[in-house]
């Protein structure tokens, strides 16, 4: 559809409404917003060597109890050991080698 056809269809959202799957409260993120949130947070406090820091902030998300977590960053924190990269190598590992978003 065009955006014309879907406007005409659907009308124009100018609100933060919430809903969704998730049901999602008016302003509320899902995973992916808040993890890359997170990433924007961990490069700003160490761009040069920003991967703990991003490893800080996902924790941080993670202890605020969200909706959704997706199996891939579960399974990072459940084998993290003091070294993310170990971490998300085994995870890949142990995934057959479906650790990106949104695998069938």
């Amino acid at each position: 559809m065009s955006k014309e056809e879907i406007i005409h269809k659907y009308g124009r959202v100018t609100d933060i409404i919430g809903g969704g799957c998730w049901d999602l409260i008016p302003g509320e993120t899902t995973d992916d917003t808040a993890m890359t949130l997170a990433v924007a947070k961990g490069i700003i406090t160490n761009s040069s060597e920003p991967i703990e820091e991003i490893g800080r902030e996902f924790f941080k998300w993670f202890k605020t109890n969200p909706k959704d977590v997706g199996i891939t960053i579960r399974a990072v924190f459940e084998n993290y050991e003091e070294d993310w990269f170990e971490a998300a190598k085994n995870v890949h590992d142990l995934l057959g080698g479906k650790s990106a978003g949104n695998n069938l």
